[in-house]
């Protein structure tokens, strides 16, 4: 028993043991000192230090190769009904500029782990395991089934992973993604996204003689800002969600400034909340590119790609037993929705009742120099999954 301020709430609370959360940091800084930067990813290079981590709290181990070097470790305790998994990944992303440590020598100083991949998401691969120990030390009985994953290339959609697994039959009933939202904040829905690449298509002459040709560049402007200009405040969306976002975030074309271009194209990204009408927006996009062609004669092209947005219900089993936890714990868990993408989206497209949750201090250090996740939230997020098991599995 000890007494911690958490987030603000003085509270006697029983976090996860001293032992199990120092041999927890122990393989994290094992974990990070293994360069698996997507790409190339090279997931497998972790076997060693993840067949032993399972090995310790008695999991079954499964390696699932997307291809050579692609690992996705599964590891299984217990059997039937109702399944928990764990679904953190093990890809990190390339470590940049702007470090005052090297990215992959797990360095502690004032209680944070400095490391590539310590917060997203090898500290939280590390967190789930401390979990899952400490629950079995407590319950050596227990109805179902627990997976602790490690998956492969998250950081680059996942097509590798958590798409593979869900292609080669892996199914749960519940899964905490702990990779996102914030140590007292839980995402139970992700928006979905529209990438819209346009192809503007002219006529290419002598730039002292432009009205014998068609001006691709031009056109494709004109098209950009009808679609930034473009109403959407009247297209309604579920309450839990902020609104449509939209942002032209590639554009190239031409070849010379004395050369009227023939071609040019650009990329939009559009994150969609749940609930929102693709197809009114899709139908808006489409008279936007008939009145340009229609007026100025060029021809444009649109690529889209469509991704659905998820929302679990804030009434799942796993949300009410994740938010209890905290309660016990004295966090003042929110809830809450976000417009990035984790593993989530695909295992709650396949059925799978989903939350996203990470020991994120909110100083969003993933993915840029320096990145650290504090120790004291680690345990405290390992602490609250142990107690989300205890909710769900006795």
């Amino acid at each position: 028993m000890l007494y911690a301020i958490i987030l603000g709430v003085k509270k006697k609370i029983n976090l996860i043991e001293n032992s199990i959360f120092e041999e927890s940091v122990g393989i994290l800084k094992k974990l990070i000192s293994i360069n698996t930067v997507n790409p190339p990813g090279n997931e497998i290079a972790l076997k060693s230090i993840i067949k032993d981590a399972l090995k310790n709290i008695g999991a079954s181990l499964e390696i699932l190769e997307s291809k050579k070097g692609r690992a996705n470790f599964i590891g299984t305790i217990g059997n039937g009904s109702p399944s928990i998994s764990f679904f953190p990944h093990l890809d990190t992303v390339p470590a940049g500029d702007g470090w005052k440590t090297d990215p992959f020598v797990p360095v502690v100083k004032e209680g944070k782990l400095y490391g590539r991949g310590s917060v997203d998401c090898k500290g939280n691969f590390t967190s789930s395991w401390a979990a899952i120990k400490s629950f079995l030390n407590k319950h050596n009985k227990f109805k179902g089934t627990i997976y602790l994953l490690g998956c492969a290339d998250e950081e680059m959609d996942s097509e590798l992973g958590a798409e593979f697994l869900l292609s080669k039959g892996f199914k749960c009933d519940y899964t905490i993604v702990p990779d996102g939202g914030y140590i007292d904040k839980i995402i139970i829905g992700e928006k979905g996204a529209l990438r819209l690449k346009v192809k503007s298509t002219g006529v290419q002459t002598h730039g002292a003689t432009p009205d014998r040709g068609i001006n691709a560049v031009e056109n494709l402007i004109r098209f950009l800002y009808k679609i930034i200009d473009m109403p959407i405040g009247d297209i309604t969306f579920h309450k839990s969600f902020t609104g449509i976002t939209r942002s032209v975030n590639t554009i190239k074309g031409g070849h010379a400034r004395n050369l009227v271009p023939a071609y040019a194209e650009a990329e939009i990204d559009m994150r969609i909340p749940y609930g929102a009408d693709v197809k009114v927006i899709t139908k808006r996009i489409n008279k936007h590119k008939e009145e340009i062609e229609g007026k100025f004669r060029g021809k444009f092209k649109l690529e889209t790609i469509i991704i659905q947005p998820n929302l679990t219900s804030a009434n799942s089993p796993l949300v009410r037993a994740f938010l209890s936890s905290a309660k016990d714990f004295g966090v003042k868990m929110r809830v809450g929705t976000m417009g990035g993408n984790t593993d989530a989206k695909l295992l709650s497209h396949a059925g799978v009742d989903t939350l996203v949750h990470s020991p994120d201090d909110g100083s969003h250090s993933a993915h840029n120099a320096n990145e650290y996740v504090d120790l004291k939230n680690l345990r405290l997020a390992a602490s609250l999954y142990c107690s989300t098991l205890e909710k769900i599995l006795l």
